[in-house]
């Protein structure tokens, strides 16, 4: 089957011990059947350290250490199952960490999560719009052509991002639904958190008075950090709609996210009066880290939105 991938995608290398938010702390690897039975029958010192670090209780996964950390993530921060047994020893989940891939009828479609800091880099400092690499390859229909669609007004840089992503939201809802930070703030505080930097941000946002014209006018010439995002979100998420209707929902999910990082952006710019591109990419970490890779949080986002879009739709 063929498979589609942004233009950055093969550009992903992990920088490892370089990392400053290691994959390997604070996750519960799971670990996949094959693995699993290659690592039961390795011999030796190491093969007793291997049995000895996992646990096969309902999913297998290895225990973690002492501050989370994976019991063969060593004091360099680099792994010790790596350097023992080679990368393709590997369990899948490390492998292929921060990819991921929607198997659709016709093709797959291959790409890098932004809750890691070098896949966040790649793709939000990108000056160029991303292309999809295979796409014309495939012949679109459906919820797929429509996505190619919204990413082409998503891309268009004589409109603004407001203006881009109502064009998106026009196409998809009959009536756009009050997306507001305002709104939906009390929904992101009552989610599963993960990092204590994430709640400090939400209670900022909270706590501060939003001046969204200084802040935009500090990032003129900066806006395709948020074309970025916007795009990547489109591109993992809209191919989920089961029927056309359902597109409104992620439509709505990416205008609500930009609304979210932008308005954290805006309360860090006025603390600190200065918005570097480092803040940037750790603001679209941690909202990766804590929303898109909570499945939970997810799924109460768009049940939100999918009552949002039929109670405007109702009105």
């Amino acid at each position: 089957m063929k498979t589609v991938y942004p233009d950055y995608y093969k550009d992903f290398k992990c920088i490892a011990e370089k990392c400053g938010h290691n994959c390997c702390i604070g996750w519960e690897i799971d670990i996949d059947e094959k693995s699993l039975g290659f690592y039961q029958n390795i011999k030796g010192d190491f093969g007793k350290r291997l049995r000895e670090n996992i646990s096969f209780d309902n999913t297998p996964h290895f225990i973690l250490a002492e501050n989370e950390r994976c019991p063969f993530l060593n004091e360099k921060n680099l792994c010790d199952i790596y350097s023992e047994l080679g990368e393709r020893r590997l369990c899948r989940i490390c492998k292929d960490h921060p990819r991921f891939y929607n198997e659709l009828s016709s093709h797959i479609e291959a790409g890098l999560g932004l809750c890691c800091e070098e896949a966040a880099r790649l793709i939000i400092t990108k000056k160029e719009p991303f292309k999809l690499i295979g796409i014309e390859d495939i012949q679109p229909s459906g919820n797929i052509l429509s996505r190619n669609l919204m990413l082409k007004h998503i891309q268009n840089r004589k409109l603004t991002i407001p203006q881009r992503l109502d064009k998106i939201l026009a196409l998809t809802v009959e009536k756009e639904p009050d997306l507001s930070i305002q709104k939906y703030l009390p929904l992101f505080e009552s989610l599963e958190r993960l990092s204590e930097n994430w709640t400090e941000l939400l209670l900022l946002l909270k706590e501060s008075k939003l001046n969204k014209k200084a802040f935009d006018s500090f990032m003129k010439g900066r806006e395709s950090e948020y074309e970025q995002f916007i795009a990547y979100l489109l591109y993992r998420y809209f191919c989920r709609a089961t029927f056309a209707e359902d597109t409104g929902i992620y439509t709505c999910f990416a205008a609500l996210s930009y609304n979210l990082v932008h308005d954290i952006g805006a309360v860090v710019f006025a603390k600190k009066g200065n918005f570097t591109v480092d803040d940037q990419l750790e603001i679209m970490r941690l909202f990766s880290s804590e929303i898109e890779y909570s499945d939970e949080n997810l799924d109460i986002i768009f049940n939100e939105l999918e009552f949002a879009i039929f109670e405007d739709c109702e009105n």
